[in-house]
């Protein structure tokens, strides 16, 4: 049974998710100053990611008496908490201690509204929220407290988006689901960096065929972080970075293992009998930390890379076996700082207790004592 449940969950990803050439070609891109990571998921320490002892608890207020549960992408930008639930087309904002501030809730076709809320971004120079709406092809802007500001009709529909600011104002990249050949390129691009009037400046990764089959967090692929601005591609084993309007490589990820390609992926039903290779690589990136999940040999690996020394800090490793360490980093929500952001709901709480008893206060323990199942999931995050 836990095997079919598997497989369903790889079904679903697969069905949402379609992610291009994965056969990246870095004709013209720079790597010069890229760093090489080596990982080898033998020595990686299942343990060693439990020694923190500074925790701390965000609880996020029911909206209308109605709980949501996993939480898809969360942002932390100027002193606020961004936060899309998995499977809802909502955008709560809260301070950083988890007060309501507003939410974006505009469901529909009409001027100021999305019918499919593929991803958002946090615009901190404008204090704007960008979403991409990938069934009306457009991006909408509101503002922190939700209210509506405008949209841009585009010709193509939009998987994920990141915005950035340069000293030549803002860019946004997109990952697209597809396109037709935009003014100024020669071919499609699956990545298309666009200026802050929405004109196209540069493309990346030429589309040859739709590709699927990634069925980790999807927003674990661009970073959430303002600074650096890094993105990763499925089947590949490269992080990139934005520097102005060009893309560079960043990080090499040098695997002990053989990474998984694509025709391998589809041949091996979608993951589900790969014995030997890397596969389902994401990553999200601060301006001190790289944090790294994959799959190798039925257990999920999670590390974090410290770029300032240049090594990997932090790793544990599980499997899909319902264990402690299971439910609670199986749901990492990316980094903040200098911290790890997991996602936490009520279940979960005798988890929590368990691994993180002995560095966690007395007020901190009864506040989770306090914790119904019918709150919202609440965050957890971890100092590094």
């Amino acid at each position: 049974m836990k095997y079919v449940k598997w497989l369903m969950v790889i079904f679903v990803w697969f069905c949402i998710i379609s992610c291009m050439d994965d056969h990246v070609n870095t004709q013209g891109i720079d790597d010069s100053n890229a760093v090489t990571i080596e990982i080898d998921p033998e020595d990686m320490n299942a343990d060693s990611w439990l020694d923190t002892n500074d925790t701390e608890f965000i609880f996020l207020p029911l909206d209308e008496q109605y709980p949501y549960g996993n939480i898809a992408k969360a942002i932390f930008r100027d002193q606020k908490i961004f936060i899309k639930p998995h499977m809802i087309d909502k955008i709560y904002i809260y301070t950083e201690t988890g007060e309501p501030y507003g939410i974006i809730h505009q469901y529909g076709a009409g001027p100021g509204e999305y019918l499919n809320l593929a991803d958002f971004d946090v615009n901190s120079s404008k204090d704007e929220i960008i979403v991409s709406d990938a069934a009306n092809k457009k991006f909408l802007t509101y503002s922190y407290s939700g209210n509506f500001i405008s949209e841009k009709q585009m010709d193509f529909s939009i998987k994920m988006i990141k915005s950035y600011s340069t000293n030549k104002g803002i860019y946004y990249i997109t990952d697209l689901r597809y396109s037709d050949i935009l003014p100024g390129q020669s071919e499609n691009f699956n990545i298309n960096i666009f200026n802050e009037d929405w004109e196209y400046v540069n493309g990346y990764f030429p589309f040859s065929k739709f590709r699927g089959g990634m069925f980790g967090n999807l927003y674990l692929l661009f970073n959430k972080s303002e600074t650096p601005v890094g993105y990763y591609k499925p089947f590949t084993d490269s992080v990139f970075h934005f520097d102005d309007r060009e893309m560079v490589l960043a990080y090499y990820l040098d695997f002990a293992k053989p990474v998984l390609s694509y025709d391998e992926f589809e041949k091996s039903n979608y993951g589900a009998n790969v014995r030997d290779r890397v596969f389902n690589i994401t990553y999200d990136e601060s301006s001190s930390y790289l944090l790294v999940s994959y799959m190798y040999n039925d257990y999920i690996y999670k590390f974090i890379y410290d770029k300032v020394r240049k090594t990997i800090k932090y790793s544990t490793s599980y499997q899909s076996d319902g264990s402690c360490l299971q439910n609670v980093f199986s749901h990492m929500l990316g980094l903040h700082g200098s911290k790890l952001v997991l996602q936490i709901d009520a279940l979960n709480v005798p988890c929590i207790l368990e691994i993180f008893q002995n560095h966690l206060t007395d007020g901190q323990l009864a506040a989770l004592n306090q914790v119904q199942e019918i709150d919202n999931n609440f965050l957890m995050l971890i100092q590094l």
